[in-house]
């Protein structure tokens, strides 16, 4: 008995119900493309850079060098807010505050740019990109975790800081060979 037998079984049967569909008229999305590791390289790439890009945009935001896109436009208008985001805390350690988040943010982003750039091998032979991503998680928690305390519970879910925290998590936790297809 042939023991590749049932594989082979398995593909003709994809390829039958695939082209059965397609002489049908239907269209039917396939999710093992989406499985593929071509696809997991993209997408860890993309939100390596699209994070790293947030946390910099952010940050030069903070120093005027957005121009008229500025949200906060200089310093001291994000010192205003990181006071509003804690309101909790004591007012002495607002500028440490917001120091200390505009540090971490731009470490973070200048390395998970940096590590979307760089070729996957590079970036697997590394603990510090999974490193970078978890802290990274951890910052964004944490503000969204103030804005739900000190001004509204809606905040952060309308400027998407839970999804992004998410988003790092995965980078930290995804596996560091890409999942095959059964």
């Amino acid at each position: 008995m042939n023991p590749k037998a049932p594989d082979e079984a398995q593909a003709i049967q994809k390829t039958v119900i695939s082209t059965e569909a397609t002489r049908s008229g239907e269209i039917r999305f396939s999710t093992e493309a989406l499985r593929g590791p071509k696809l997991q390289r993209l997408a860890l790439r993309y939100a390596r850079i699209a994070l790293g890009a947030s946390f910099l945009c952010a940050v030069a935001d903070r120093f005027g060098l957005l121009g008229k896109y500025s949200g906060w436009g200089n310093f001291a208008t994000f010192t205003d807010y990181t006071a509003k985001v804690n309101a909790f805390m004591p007012h002495a350690t607002i500028p440490f505050l917001a120091w200390s988040a505009t540090i971490a943010e731009t470490i973070f982003g200048i390395a998970l740019v940096i590590y979307g750039l760089l070729p996957e091998s590079v970036v697997r032979a590394s603990a510090w990109p999974r490193i970078v991503a978890l802290g990274s998680s951890i910052l964004l928690l944490l503000f969204a975790v103030a804005m739900s305390v000190s001004l509204d519970p809606t905040k952060p879910l309308d400027y998407s800081v839970f999804s992004a925290s998410a988003c790092a998590l995965l980078l930290a936790i995804f596996p560091a060979q890409p999942i095959t297809c059964n």
